[in-house]
């Protein structure tokens, strides 16, 4: 059974044996194929530390963006999403 690095040396061999132009494909992981709808979406941003939960959020509709400070309690974190 060949390896994957096998597989991928042949076909970049067989790539560059056409003549082609082997190029790597970028990795870009800072674009997102979904789009992103700003108006209905809750966008949510936890900071986790052993001792508290800061939850920062954008709530479509709202002007201020909310910040609240948690003791590290689950049932408190998905209380206050919920909400």
């Amino acid at each position: 059974m060949e390896t994957r690095r096998a597989q991928r040396d042949r076909s970049r061999a067989a790539a560059l044996a056409a003549g082609d132009r082997w190029r790597p494909q970028p990795n870009v992981l800072n674009q997102s194929r979904i789009v992103l709808k700003q108006d209905s979406t809750l966008i949510a941003v936890i900071k986790m530390s052993l001792s508290s939960w800061l939850v920062a959020g954008i709530v479509p509709g709202v002007e201020r963006q909310p910040l609240k400070e948690l003791a590290v309690d689950e049932s408190a974190l998905l209380k206050l999403l919920n909400r």
